[in-house]
């Protein structure tokens, strides 16, 4: 009896109770668990980027990256001096020495060039040459004996042109005026000895000295000065180029492309 009833309870129970749907369960839980995989995955890449961020912050800044390295001047030492020297053509390094250190000038000649106090060619007739000095004195008044009738002049590009403007018995032809070919700020002017330049007994016509052991003299009446007070922090340094009368055009042209290649490399 007990067991008719309890199998009559089960078949109502069957007729009552609707039964899940378990293909519909299935999907919503693979849904939820990719969704659940979606947002832990998103957890994941933020906690990365806020990593990588926080990483960013600790990092020691990255240094500037090194300088260029300038290539060494394929310039040669220049040669001359108190002896004459034939000099190849090429660049060469003229070390000039100032008060406040050392100034290089790199010259370019051509063929035929000599060394001596500056590049220099002799012609047959004619002459042409280029110095560059650190000047101490000029001449105010012309052939006293040795370093007599000069005054020393300053630093100051200024007070050199000032002084070169004075040198006796020479014209101020152009200039001055400003040139800044060279790399540095520089005063050109331009002077042209008078007749008469030559001085009685064995004295010469020194125009300025680079210290008390070196007078620079004059070439002969009629011959160009040109000269070009260089500004190289501050100091005056002088790039003179002297050309004689009767100079070919062929070695004026050369001294041109000579003045032209100078450079200033301090």
């Amino acid at each position: 009896m007990l067991d008719q009833k309890m199998r009559a309870f089960a078949r109502q129970a069957e007729d009552d109770v609707a039964m899940p749907d378990l293909a519909g369960l299935v999907d919503r839980g693979a849904s939820l668990r990719r969704r659940r995989q979606g947002v832990a995955a998103a957890a994941v890449v933020s906690c990365l980027v806020a990593v990588g961020y926080l990483a960013t912050l600790d990092r020691e800044p990255s240094a500037d990256p090194p300088p260029a390295i300038e290539p060494e001047s394929s310039a040669r030492p220049y040669m001359g001096g108190a002896n004459v020297v034939d000099l190849e053509k090429g660049t060469y390094a003229i070390q000039v020495a100032t008060d406040r250190g050392e100034v290089t000038a790199e010259v370019t000649v051509p063929d035929g060039w000599t060394g001596w106090i500056g590049p220099n060619r002799v012609f047959p007739r004619g002459y042409v040459s280029l110095l560059v000095q650190d000047v101490a004195y000029v001449t105010e008044t012309p052939c006293g004996p040795w370093f007599e009738g000069m005054t020393a002049v300053g630093d100051a590009p200024a007070d050199l042109v000032r002084a070169l403007t004075r040198i006796p018995r020479h014209e101020l032809v152009a200039g001055p005026e400003p040139d800044d070919r060279f790399g540095v700020p520089a005063t050109h002017l331009m002077l042209q000895e008078s007749a008469g330049v030559n001085c009685a007994g064995n004295h010469d016509f020194s125009l300025w000295s680079v210290g008390e052991i070196l007078p620079i003299w004059s070439l002969a009446p009629g011959s160009r000065i040109d000269l070009w007070v260089l500004d190289v922090n501050g100091e005056a340094v002088l790039l003179a180029a002297f050309s004689a009368p009767g100079t070919p055009a062929r070695g004026m042209r050369e001294l041109a492309e000579v003045v032209e290649s100078v450079e200033i490399v301090h």
